[in-house]
């Protein structure tokens, strides 16, 4: 009977293997043994190296995953180090977040490092929700709460069709109702993976082009399309799609935000760094609508062709 017990409890975990632990004091003592480690091996290219996420919080059950922070100056140079046989990391990608590199490793604890860049306002992002989280009981058991129920959720550990779990999906509006708590404002963009972020990036590239009166859609594979949505706080405030319609040049299909101005120029400005850091683009070409056209001079694009008011384009 024993042995058919385990059996069936085997099958159970091969079908949602997402489990949640109790909260283990060993994991902020790997974090301070992993960070110390990252640092002896990148030097002044590990600016500041952050312990984040559930196994973060004292007295909060989590997955046994350790998340952390690393901010650096170049992505590309701390990929050399973290991929390295000192440290031996494996890039995973860049997921939901643009411009921020995810890698992954196993040894006593699984790891999950999250590189960013100085200054990306997701790190500050992650330490309030942190934060919030250890110096607010009632917030922590809440949180614990919607993190077991969602665990045991059938397939949970099951990525969506945007890449995405089921188990974050639903622990999402609770982390919502949270940063708002906090007072974050920061200007995020991500790529859609959510239906409240689909909706929205749909209505905004559908209003764009019925207000210039030309034809909505796209003849190149979802594959080369990247769809982009803009936060402030946690506040929708603007979307952007690019394409990439050649080896050397993207396209900004649509770019929108609510205030067609600050917000713009900031969305402008990180579809340009984007392609600067991920792609060979040479030439960034772009739909602009009327009252954006001042917007886009200012951030260097060029209206080289005078039959065509809606064309802008900028070497990157």
């Amino acid at each position: 009977m024993e042995i058919l017990e385990k059996s069936l409890e085997e099958k159970v975990k091969a079908k949602n293997p997402l489990v949640i632990e109790k909260y283990n004091p060993q994991w902020a003592v790997f974090f301070e043994s992993e960070s110390q480690k990252i640092k002896s091996v990148m030097g002044e290219n590990a600016v500041e190296i952050y312990h984040v996420g559930s196994t973060s919080i004292p007295n909060l059950a989590a997955k046994p995953i350790v998340d952390m922070i690393l901010v650096t100056k170049d992505l590309k140079s701390a990929r050399e180090f973290l991929t390295s046989e000192e440290l031996g990391y494996r890039y995973k990608g860049e997921y939901n977040l643009p411009l921020r590199d995810l890698y992954g490793k196993k040894g006593d604890f699984e790891v999950y490092l999250h590189v960013h860049r100085i200054n990306n306002p997701e790190t500050k992002l992650n330490l309030l929700f942190r934060d919030y989280l250890r110096n607010n009981d009632e917030a922590r058991k809440q949180y614990e709460s919607v993190k077991i129920t969602a665990s045991k959720e059938q397939n949970a550990s099951e990525k969506m069709g945007t890449g995405i779990t089921k188990y974050n999906l639903l622990k999402n509006d609770l982390i919502v109702s949270i940063l708002e708590k906090t007072v974050f404002s920061g200007v995020c963009p991500r790529f859609v993976t959510q239906r409240t972020e689909s909706e929205y990036f749909a209505k905004i590239r559908r209003n764009f082009f019925e207000n210039l009166g030309i034809e909505d859609g796209s003849l190149l594979p979802d594959q080369n399309v990247k769809k982009i949505v803009l936060y402030r706080g946690v506040d929708l405030v603007g979307a952007a799609e690019i394409t990439n319609i050649s080896a050397d040049r993207f396209l900004i299909s649509f770019a929108w935000t609510n205030d067609n101005g600050q917000l713009l120029k900031k969305l402008l400005s990180m579809i340009e760094d984007w392609v600067k850091t991920r792609t060979k683009s040479q030439l960034l070409e772009a739909t602009v609508g009327p009252s954006q056209a001042r917007v886009y001079l200012n951030e260097g694009f060029i209206h080289p062709i005078e039959s065509n008011d809606r064309y802008f384009v900028k070497e990157v």
